[in-house]
């Protein structure tokens, strides 16, 4: 192999390399992880909106849910998680449930949306996607993955306070 075929060869291979570099660099704000401390309710893009998922209105142990869009949504309640017994199976996004994943259960709000969890008994914050419907149980507002409950200190029961924090970026 000649001098000048080298030369161009290592160019080639440079340039890839500052194309994949420079690609790597970029970044959009839905790629960007939201912080839960810095969560501000009236700062979402209500935008992606209508890409969400509503779903039809559904009937779980003789009580009709009617998904629907509710970006004010700010509430207090009770909150459970779920782990091993779901674990692998699929959830109402279609999506295998993976207890370590930092998602959420909630019977009415659009699935892939993000949702800002307070723990309101020690202050611990988190932000989770919704991909899944429930709980049905009488008094709670939501279930949390195990990672969720855990990142949140909570290993039964807890009072929580639930925002809608915006459509997920996937």
């Amino acid at each position: 192999m000649n001098f000048a075929t080298r030369n161009l060869i290592a160019l080639a291979f440079i340039g890839a390399g500052f194309g994949l570099a420079a690609s790597g660099c970029s970044t959009s704000s839905a790629a960007k992880p939201v912080s839960a401390a810095k969560f501000k309710q009236k700062k979402i893009d209500k935008t992606l909106q209508p890409h969400q998922k509503v779903g039809p209105k559904y009937k779980i142990k003789g009580k009709t849910y009617k998904p629907k869009h509710e970006p004010k949504y700010d509430e207090k309640g009770m909150a459970s998680w779920y782990g091993p017994g779901f674990h692998g199976k699929p959830t109402a996004t279609g999506e295998r449930f993976d207890m370590y994943d930092l998602t959420a259960a909630h019977p009415t709000l659009p699935l892939n949306s993000l949702l800002h969890v307070t723990n309101l008994e020690n202050g611990k914050m988190i932000i989770v996607r919704l991909n899944d419907r429930g709980p049905f149980a009488k008094g709670r507002i939501i279930d949390l993955s195990k990672a969720s409950a855990q990142t949140l200190d909570i290993t039964g029961l807890a009072k929580v306070r639930v925002q809608y924090a915006g459509p997920a970026p996937r």
